[in-house]
């Protein structure tokens, strides 16, 4: 696990309560801003593109070693029929970010203040409009280039 991709989502979930898919274009918008402003990611994540934008199932690990360790909390919530998992940062007064350099924390606590009010739906269609994603010419709801990485760097 990679003590910044922990502190990048404690981050963010200090703003708020927050899903998965959240989390995760937050997390791929910070990455893109880190580099275009610092030259390199902050996160451990490899993005591919999925059904609902950029994602690495890697980011449910990192979440659920935050639960073990009483980081985080971890609730259901039904919306319809539908079950979502909404991730809470247990006590925001104790988010280190020691792991992050000044700019790398600046660019992580910019963003998610930038996107406040933003849902999932969204963040996933800001997503969408990044170069990540035009670049291979995915569309919100298509499966052109199902599966494969994305260039962070187009």
């Amino acid at each position: 696990m990679c003590q910044k991709t922990r502190q990048l989502l404690a981050l963010i979930l200090r703003d708020g309560p927050r899903g998965v898919t959240s989390l995760l274009k937050i997390s791929y918008l910070i990455d893109l801003a880190a580099i275009r402003n610092i030259g390199y990611q902050i996160s451990e994540f490899k993005y591919i593109r999925w059904n609902f934008g950029p994602f690495d199932s890697a980011i449910y690990k990192n979440l659920e070693n935050m639960r073990e360790e009483g980081i985080i909390s971890a609730d259901s919530q039904f919306i319809g029929t539908d079950e979502h998992v909404i991730y809470k940062l247990k006590d925001p007064d104790l988010v280190a970010a020691n792991s992050l350099t000044p700019q790398e924390q600046d660019l992580v606590t910019e963003m998610p203040q930038h996107l406040q009010g933003f849902g999932a739906k969204t963040l996933t269609e800001v997503a969408y409009n990044r170069k990540p994603m035009t670049s291979i010419g995915a569309k919100l709801g298509g499966t052109e280039h199902m599966g494969e990485f994305l260039n962070m760097h187009a």
